[in-house]
């Protein structure tokens, strides 16, 4: 079991490997090399890792005759499982059953085997402990999304080196790969000699971890928003002026008739909310 957990560590320190690799490398093809007449290549950023996926295909395909391939089971497993809790549950509600027992899904029986229902019994108990992970995957993949935008507030310094906002994730496998020969080597030995080490407890502090991981991204938001400009006041809006814009020669509010003759200011202009015509002249 040990060397099981090994195993699992160190195929997920491979994961996070290539993850890594492809996160220090997709923002650079994408952002530091010209194709097709356009300042990003885009093409070589999603070409690059399709082909790498290729190739791991073959790999896979390479060893097909070595893997053990069992014969998929003709029994349709997850209608079992719903018939066994249906049965259960119907007779729990029901009160049908005055046999006391000691889980309410052993009022399936006997229509449903002791297998059955001790598999079922295993299903739930993951499902109670699985389900609240629904809410740690919608935070941990805020660091694509949310994590990504706070970055670009940032200046993205570290030293000598500068951390394009798409490179944040980088964090991530990196730290994976710091931590899971860490652990695998001298934490979890040690945790050993102390309290028994189970995948539950990993889980219960890797969650606070990730709560703590989150309590900060949050105050340096708040940091963050201090330097923000702040919105116009009640009634104005900003007018950006982006691009090779013309100049403007009637710049008017619809309802309004007051008319502004000339050219709008580059950048950014702030006006009274309300629809407005624009007539350019030639760039």
């Amino acid at each position: 079991q040990d060397l099981r957990a090994q195993f699992f560590s160190f195929f997920y320190f491979a994961i996070n490997g290539g993850s890594l690799f492809a996160i220090i490398l997709t923002p650079i093809l994408r952002g530091r090399v010209s194709c097709f007449d356009s300042q990003y290549c885009f093409p070589l950023a999603f070409g690059v890792p399709g082909v790498l996926m290729v190739v791991a295909l073959l790999f896979f395909l390479a060893g097909w005759k070595w893997y053990k391939k069992c014969p998929p089971s003709r029994e349709n497993v997850a209608g079992a499982v719903v018939r066994c809790m249906w049965t259960a549950g119907k007779r729990s509600l029901a009160g049908r059953s005055s046999k006391p027992v000691a889980h309410w899904l052993d009022r399936a029986a006997p229509e449903h085997s002791p297998e059955m229902i001790q598999a079922v019994k295993s299903f739930v108990n993951v499902a109670v402990i699985f389900g609240p992970l629904v809410f740690f995957w919608a935070l941990f993949d805020q660091q694509g999304s949310t994590w990504v935008l706070q970055a670009r507030r940032l200046d993205g310094r570290i030293g000598w080196i500068t951390v394009l906002p798409e490179q944040i994730n980088i964090l991530n496998p990196l730290i994976v790969i710091i931590m899971v020969p860490v652990f695998e080597a001298f934490i979890y030995p040690m945790a050993r000699k102390i309290f028994h080490v189970t995948p539950l407890r990993k889980m219960a502090l890797g969650g606070l971890l990730t709560a703590t991981a989150f309590i900060m991204a949050g105050l340096l938001q708040l940091e963050v928003n201090k330097s923000l400009e702040s919105p116009p006041v009640s009634g104005r809006v900003y007018l950006q002026r982006i691009g090779n814009a013309s100049n403007v020669h009637s710049f008017q509010q619809l309802g309004n008739p007051g008319t502004v003759i000339g050219d709008l200011p580059s950048g950014r202009t702030e006006v009274d909310a309300g629809v407005y015509s624009i007539e350019a002249g030639g760039v």
